[in-house]
């Protein structure tokens, strides 16, 4: 829904305009627009009380509410719904920077991810140890000397330098054997490693998205931005699973609530630009809002999450939906509808009840047409007849 100002008054326009403009012409009514002093959809105390569109229904001062809302059982028992014209969904807006994937000086490091790193410097140790222990040439130095020594020698395969302890001259073919596949997977490594560098600086990777409500609970620094009042609100602090709490601690921590029509303010749009924010609400208002203003931040790629937040529950119904249960449950519930559509399936002659009603009309038919006509050749007949004249004809007399 949007309002535009114009000389003549406030009017609507956008899809809720449209579809109030629609009725008023084929309902032929017209209407005053008037907006709520709070800009709130309506929220109910618990003393029943209503803010925002709700509140005007519940205290007569409007007759119809438009606006995208979520149905509550509070709202449902402050004021009546109608059909619905539009279905959309809570998700989340956020942004990347577009110099967010930029190399800096440690950038060969993400080559690989964390655990190979850890696993390519734990095999290095464990190596090393057992090399060491086996090694009967330097049985003179120390433990820890030998440890050093061998370290030192892998370590220049696995950057590869062609360096280090012959193989021949190991006394145990299974120290033997390990060195060679450290070579080998030293090898292997470096080339893999090689390939990374070469795709990292061919192709600029994109900094992490929040796609789910799960990944915005892991990242406790980003500001979550909602209006006050909303259905979000009370889903947030009164849900009972750890990533909504979460969530709403951040809320809180951040101070997240604003008003709705400073939601999309330039300063909290630079920071969802910035990385530094998301704003929760409709799918529709982000492109509406985004798609007018993108161009002032060029700096900023927008997305919207993949995963509604409400995702679960929207899921579980689809699939349940799609599986066929929901009809098979629906069945179970209720009667067997075919005996009461039961349809002949075998042919019998006809009884005296089945032409019951023809014979009847032939009987009307028979016997009262007949009887009106001699009624009719009766009173014919009684009327007198005028006298009549015979005239005779002559005879020709032949000669």
């Amino acid at each position: 829904m949007v309002v535009v100002k114009s000389e003549s008054g406030d009017h609507l326009a956008g899809l809720l305009g449209e579809v109030l403009d629609a009725l008023s012409l084929s309902l032929r009514f017209n209407y005053s627009l008037e907006l709520a002093a709070d800009r709130a959809l309506g929220y109910v105390f618990p003393n029943g009380t209503a803010t925002g569109l709700i509140g005007r229904l519940q205290r007569d001062e409007a007759d119809v509410a438009m606006a995208m809302m979520v149905p509550s059982n509070e709202r449902n028992r402050a004021a009546r719904y109608t059909a619905p014209v539009y279905s959309d969904e809570i998700t989340i807006l956020a942004a990347v920077p577009t110099d967010s994937g930029a190399a800096g000086s440690f950038g060969f490091l993400r080559a690989f991810d964390t655990t190979v790193w850890l696993c390519i410097m734990a095999s290095l140790v464990v190596c090393c140890v057992f090399v060491a222990a086996a090694d009967s040439e330097r049985k003179a130095q120390g433990f820890l000397r030998r440890s050093a020594h061998h370290f030192l020698c892998l370590l220049s395969n696995l950057l590869q330098q062609g360096g280090g302890e012959d193989v021949r001259g190991q006394r145990y073919l299974a120290v033997r054997s390990l060195r060679v596949v450290w070579w080998l997977s030293a090898l292997v490594l470096a080339y893999a490693m090689a390939g990374q560098m070469k795709a990292c600086l061919s192709i600029r990777s994109e900094g992490a998205r929040i796609e789910s409500i799960d990944d915005l609970a892991r990242r406790p620094d980003v500001r979550p931005l909602l209006f006050t009042n909303s259905i979000l609100v009370a889903m947030l602090s009164s849900s009972d699973r750890a990533v909504w709490r979460s969530v709403w601690r951040m809320v809180e921590r951040h101070a997240g609530q604003v008003s709705i029509d400073e939601l999309y303010r330039p300063a909290h749009l630079a920071q969802v630009a910035s990385g530094r924010a998301v704003v929760l609400s409709d799918r529709t208002s982000f492109r509406y809002v985004v798609g007018r203003s993108c161009g002032r931040y060029p700096q900023a790629q927008f997305y919207v999450a993949r995963e509604p937040i409400n995702t679960l529950s929207f899921g579980l119904l689809g699939w349940l939906r799609e599986s066929g249960l929901m009809g098979l449950w629906t069945e179970r519930m209720l009667p067997d509808w075919g005996r009461c559509a039961q349809r002949q399936r075998s042919f019998q002659p006809l009884g005296l009840k089945d032409v019951h009603a023809t014979l009847v009309s032939a009987a009307l038919l028979g016997s009262v047409m007949p009887l009106l006509v001699l009624m009719a050749e009766i009173h014919m007949g009684r009327r007198p007849q005028p006298p009549t004249v015979r005239r005779a004809k002559r005879s020709r007399l032949w000669k």
